[in-house]
């Protein structure tokens, strides 16, 4: 068991257990339904952890500072399999997916950068890394100390498959600042790694600095100068002016670089999305429904997409006329506003009968409706974007959600994410379940009405006894397809695969792999070349054509 190839599970949001507990009932744990299915049916050399290996924990939280720190701790347990030699498969659910994709991104900016960050360096010693230490180095070499460390492995040669599940892909871009250019302005450029505006950086670190040093000696020539400031109050003055403008000066450009290097660091992902996909896109699998709730709710709540994600990606010179976006977020819920208003004094609400009694509250009026007016809809639009990145996760300062797709590139003409028949059957089941809870929540409604029991408990007890799931974004480990498919995927990765095999399910991944990689390549060559190469002819089989190889095969 020791040499088999490892499969890692990462859960999604709210699916984390509390206690920490590797065994109960969610799909990842021990003992779990899925659990049991995928150990029994697993091909040989390939097993989940046993014994005293611990499962992958996070969170769980909707939160993307959250999901990248999770993405650092599953890019140091991956790197630790490289060192042990060891193969592994990772399959993901919901923002499960997203922790594996940042974690791959992650991988190939440190390859490209040949540096290992301080977060990852704290994770790799809690594994039992070590940095290579050279002879002569100093502190600020300790980054490439730990390069030449562990740098070997961040290829990640050793990773087979990787499986994302009804995984809603996050963009998370700058918005338009002072002096920067950021979603959505059209000469935003997601096309390379490092920008051309770092001489000016350097130059707004030095006047930071001379600042500073400007402040700190006009404070002390203030408290020189504050026993003598009768006599001298004047200078006083002078030199109190001086330090506020060279702490304002200080504070601003200090703001101002925070802003450019998180629109650096933001860019620098854009762009190792891009070699993350070149270089491990030919092992992943995505699995999803077209009417995946998780999905089309982020694809609602993110910003409406006004430019083609191929478009920002390749140079400026190769764009040519901009490209209004065929993939990323709609024109939906991230238009709506909270109402605000504040209701008037009691003394001018007009009623039949009149209630007009005298109150000091009603010579506010006025204010009361210039606030409602002008006011009001000010507030209620702040509360609204708080609310809307609340539910987006987005809580890095400065970003806009630009991009929600179910690819890990929002990219337009996509395969489908799932047979036919096997999406149709998510749906009916979900749909039967809704229809199912319909009557139950009405009669809890009206026992409650009729004697005064809690809604909550005579809904639960109805609730409880019904067998599936209200969501497809929650269904999807309860479908044998849907295991299968995880299970092939698996299987093909290997050199050797297992005599059990399923015709339709593997003529279907042939399909998507060869659609998949079609539509990785023309993306690449685009953004290269500023032209893509033409459609292929195969595609993936039709509900009508499973039906025939299936009356074929018997």
């Amino acid at each position: 068991m020791a040499t088999d190839d490892l499969v890692i599970l990462v859960h999604g949001t709210f699916a984390g257990d509390k206690n920490g507990s590797d065994e109960g009932h969610r799909w990842w744990q021990r003992g779990s339904a899925t659990w049991t299915w995928l150990r029994a049916h697993l091909p040989d050399g390939v097993s989940l952890p046993e014994g005293d290996v611990r499962l992958f924990h996070w969170s769980g939280t909707n939160s993307q500072v959250g999901r990248l720190k999770a993405s650092t701790r599953l890019l140091a347990l991956m790197m630790s399999l490289e060192r042990q030699g060891r193969g592994y498969h990772l399959v993901g659910h919901s923002h499960g997916g997203s922790i594996i994709w940042e974690a791959l991104i992650s991988s190939a900016i440190s390859m490209d950068d040949r540096s290992v960050s301080l977060e990852l360096q704290w994770e790799l010693r809690k594994l039992g890394f070590r940095r290579r230490r050279r002879s002569g180095s100093k502190s600020y070499h300790r980054s490439f100390d730990w390069w030449c460390a562990v740098g070997g492995a961040f290829p990640l040669r050793r990773l087979k498959s990787w499986t994302t599940v009804g995984t809603p892909f996050l963009h998370y871009l700058p918005r338009t600042g002072m002096l920067t250019d950021g979603w959505p302005s059209p000469t935003l450029s997601l096309s390379k790694r490092k920008e051309a505006g770092f001489p000016l950086f350097s130059v707004l670190y030095l006047l930071r600095f001379v600042s500073f040093i400007a402040a700190f000696i006009t404070v002390l020539g203030i408290l020189y100068l504050v026993p003598s400031a009768v006599l001298l109050g004047d200078h006083l003055v002078y030199r109190t002016a001086g330090t506020l403008t060279a702490l304002i000066v200080y504070f601003s450009v200090g703001r101002f670089n925070a802003q450019w290097s998180l629109r650096s660091a933001l860019l620098s992902r854009q762009y190792g999305a891009r070699l993350a996909i070149e270089r491990f896109g030919g092992r992943w699998l995505g699995l999803w429904a077209p009417t995946d709730e998780a999905i089309t709710g982020l694809r609602c709540l993110a910003e409406p997409a006004v430019h083609d994600y191929t478009w920002l990606s390749a140079p400026r010179h190769l764009r040519g006329t901009p490209r209004a976006a065929t993939a990323g977020g709609v024109s939906g819920l991230s238009a709506l506003h909270v109402p605000l208003r504040i209701g008037l004094p009691v003394s001018a609400v007009h009623l039949i009968p009149e209630a007009s009694a005298f109150s000091p509250q009603r010579i506010l009026t006025p204010g009361y409706l210039m606030f409602n007016r002008w006011i009001a809809p000010r507030v209620s639009a702040a509360v609204s974007r708080l609310l809307i990145r609340s539910a987006q996760g987005c809580d890095i300062p400065g970003t806009v959600l630009a991009y929600a797709s179910a690819w890990p590139l929002p990219l337009d003409g996509l395969p489908p994410g799932l047979p036919e028949k096997t999406a149709q059957r998510l749906e009916e089941r979900s749909a039967l379940y809704a229809g199912a809870i319909g009557p139950v929540l009405r009669h809890a409604l009206a026992r409650t009405a009729l004697d005064g029991r809690g809604v909550y408990n005579a809904a639960k007890t109805g609730v409880d006894g019904i067998e599936g799931k209200p969501l497809v974004h929650t269904s999807y480990f309860d479908d044998l397809d849907v295991l299968r498919l995880i299970l092939l995927h698996i299987d093909r990765s290997r050199e050797h695969r297992s005599p059990v095999r399923d015709d339709v399910l593997d003529a279907w991944l042939d399909a998507t792999s060869a659609s998949v990689a079609h539509r990785i390549d023309a993306f690449l060559t685009e953004v290269t070349h500023g032209q893509a190469p033409p459609l292929p002819r195969s595609r993936v089989p039709s509900a009508s054509e499973h039906e025939r190889r299936e009356a074929h095969g018997a």
